[in-house]
């Protein structure tokens, strides 16, 4: 059966915009702060929380101040990865975060840390949220080495 470019295009899919910032609004750093300082039970952090899981899922790229946040995040080691798959969202979207020509400021500083330039996608993700491969019992994590028992 073939299909026209017609019939194509009805398949053709756009991703909506980005979930809205939650008030009070805060600079990355300190909507950052909110969320890995916060205690269980605040609701504003938990609707940060809710908010970087949806950027995370979002397939497309967060930009400006969205890809500071979960930069910063992934350097401060609190992504929140609920699901297993989160894990492989978040290192697509810094991949994509790295590729940008120009990043946004924090961005910036966290590529220069790591002695990366703009572009450097994979290896920006690699820095910022190691690669792990699980094989049975067996684990690889490139911070602890090859192979250790989990």
């Amino acid at each position: 059966m073939r299909v026209g470019r017609d019939d194509l295009e009805s398949f053709k899919r756009s991703v909506g915009p980005a979930p809205p910032p939650v008030e009070p609004l805060l600079s990355p750093a300190d909507e950052v702060r909110v969320i890995v300082d916060a205690r269980t039970d605040d609701a504003g952090a938990d609707a940060r929380r809710a908010r970087v899981r949806a950027l995370l899922r979002r397939p497309a790229p967060p930009t400006g101040a969205d890809a500071e946040i979960v930069v910063l995040l992934a350097a401060a080691g609190a992504l929140p990865l609920d699901r297993p798959e989160d894990r492989l969202n978040a290192r697509v979207r810094l991949a994509e975060i790295g590729r940008m020509a120009d990043p946004p400021p924090e961005v910036r500083k966290l590529l220069q840390r790591h002695g990366l330039q703009p572009g450097d996608s994979q290896a920006f993700a690699d820095a910022l949220l190691p690669p792990k491969h699980e094989v049975g019992a067996f684990k690889q994590n490139s911070y602890h080495g090859p192979y250790q028992v989990g």
